[in-house]
């Protein structure tokens, strides 16, 4: 642009000025030639930016859902193992109620048993008792006149033999 003109007689060359107008007019119609392109292409770019831009916002769409998912899950995971956990503890205590009740069950058997035992064995000691004061009676009206008595040992067949003192 900083060329000089050819004087003539009214001013400038007009050929100067019409070719240069002309050359300016085709630096300038390159010009935007050359900027349609590059719009063009800043478009096709700028499309390439926003379809990789929706993808990726759908990614972050189905990440978030996945997300969300997994939370759920792990929620539901939590809660369903805090439920587990109470039935166990249920559980175990009923367990634990129900051998309580059994050993006290067991106990009182044990002592049922053992209050008949000590009973059977004050009855059978009685019954001993009644036995020996009933045999040194005996023995004791036997041996005042004959000295020459000794008990017989009675078995199976002196009882049949019907040989009884």
């Amino acid at each position: 642009m900083g060329r000089r003109f050819r004087k003539s007689l009214f001013g400038f060359k007009p050929a100067d000025v019409e070719g240069e107008i002309k050359q300016l007019n085709s630096e300038y119609q390159s010009t935007i030639a050359a900027l349609q392109l590059e719009i063009e292409k800043k478009k096709e770019e700028l499309k390439k930016a926003e379809e990789e831009v929706y993808g990726l916002r759908n990614k972050i769409n189905e990440y978030t859902a996945r997300e969300h998912t997994i939370a759920e899950v792990f929620l539901e995971a939590q809660k369903r193992a805090t439920q587990i956990e109470e039935e166990a503890r249920a559980t175990a205590r009923r367990l634990i109620e129900e051998s309580e009740n059994e050993l006290k069950k067991r106990n009182q058997e044990l002592t049922n048993l053992r209050e008949k035992v000590a009973h059977f064995k004050e009855e059978f000691k009685k019954v001993l008792d009644k036995y020996r004061f009933s045999l040194e009676t005996v023995t004791a009206e036997h041996l005042s006149g004959d000295v020459s008595f000794y008990p017989k040992l009675v078995d199976d067949k002196n009882k049949e033999r019907g040989s009884l003192p």
